[in-house]
């Protein structure tokens, strides 16, 4: 859907990583207070807002996500 919307970066293992301090800083952000909750959700906050600028495709399907009962829906019919 939107192969190039963010930037995943290698860890010393040469292996993608997710880690959050990582993947907000290759993507713009700096994350000065790693493990700090406040830090965190700000993070989370930026990278969400990030997603959905540069993939709305991507943001908008996950959103019916944000409903249990469209979770649960999903699931079960698998």
């Amino acid at each position: 859907m939107a192969p190039n919307a963010i930037t995943v970066p290698i860890n010393h293992n040469e292996r993608p990583t997710l880690k959050l301090d990582m993947l907000a800083s290759v993507n713009g952000f700096t994350h000065e207070n790693a493990h700090d909750a406040l830090a965190n959700v700000e993070t989370t906050i930026y990278l969400a807002r990030f997603i959905r600028d540069r993939a709305p495709a991507v943001w908008d399907s996950l959103m019916p996500l944000v409903n249990k009962s469209e979770v649960l829906a999903r699931v079960l019919s698998i």
